[in-house]
């Protein structure tokens, strides 16, 4: 029996139908080369990154429940935001001063914390995420659209001067 038949239920609870889980499995599948290419730049190679996703497999219904609880979570947007608020107050501030290094770090540390312990986000995760800040258009508009604009390049060059 594969892992699809052993979570049937929990596949079902969170994609709506076998249906729906065999496209989102379709679409993966299309995209194998990109996949293969971002487990590389995340996990550092496919062998860490078939263990990490091993393990979330293991613990998907657990995960998702969590992640599940967080999304719905008012305390966690707000403190999100406010993090965010924070850190792109003063867009003139140097990314590697102090202030914002700590800034930084405490939502470093808060995203972290709060992340299902059954999900591995990969050695290079926060490094990715600040490439994300700097160069992804969707990032950038919505980052900018909301904490105004330039905080994504600021967001951006700051998480790259907190993580060197």
């Amino acid at each position: 029996m594969g892992n699809k038949d052993c979570h049937r239920d929990e596949i079902i609870k969170y994609w709506g139908s076998m249906e729906e889980f065999d496209k989102m499995t379709d679409q993966f599948k299309a995209k194998e080369s990109e996949i293969a290419q971002m487990a590389i730049k995340q996990y550092g190679s496919i062998e860490k990154y078939t263990e990490a996703m091993k393990k979330s497999l293991n613990s998907f219904p657990d995960s998702m429940e969590q992640l599940n609880m967080l999304k719905d979570s008012d305390d966690y947007i707000r403190q999100t935001t406010e993090i965010t608020k924070k850190l792109t107050s003063d867009l003139n501030k140097e990314v590697s001063s102090e202030e914002v290094r700590q800034i930084v770090d405490e939502w470093v540390n808060f995203v972290n914390e709060n992340t299902p312990k059954s999900m591995d986000m990969g050695d290079n995760f926060w490094n990715l995420a600040a490439e994300g800040y700097l160069s992804e258009p969707a990032i950038i508009e919505v980052t900018d659209r909301t904490y105004g604009n330039g905080a994504s390049v600021f967001i951006g060059k700051a998480l790259k001067s907190y993580l060197e």
